[in-house]
């Protein structure tokens, strides 16, 4: 039965039917998708994980908290920019004057 039926027959808007109906809908996640998650998350975007699975890049962000959280996966681990580890150096620039 379309949102359309269902508010005629409840004598609603539409917009109040499809609303309600909505917040109720649960997207819950299967196991091949949260293994997806793991196995794919090192080597693609978020923006890849959540078209390649079909959801939003929002819900793969949260799926993807929710799984450090439980130890299933750990971050990236990209390595440094080297402006930053220039910056974070402990040695000491030296200067040299040439005259």
């Amino acid at each position: 039965m379309t949102y359309y039926k269902i508010a005629k027959v409840l004598g609603k808007s539409y917009s109040s039917v499809y609303m309600k109906l909505k917040k109720r809908k649960k997207n819950y996640w299967s196991v091949e998708e949260d293994r997806f998650i793991i196995e794919n998350y090192p080597r693609m975007s978020v923006r890849e994980i959540a078209d390649a699975l079909g959801r939003s890049k929002t819900s793969v962000s949260s799926k993807i908290r929710e799984l450090r959280k439980k130890g299933k996966i750990k971050n990236r681990g990209y390595p440094m920019p080297k402006y930053l580890h220039d910056l974070t150096s402990t040695t000491t620039p030296s200067f040299s004057s040439s005259s």
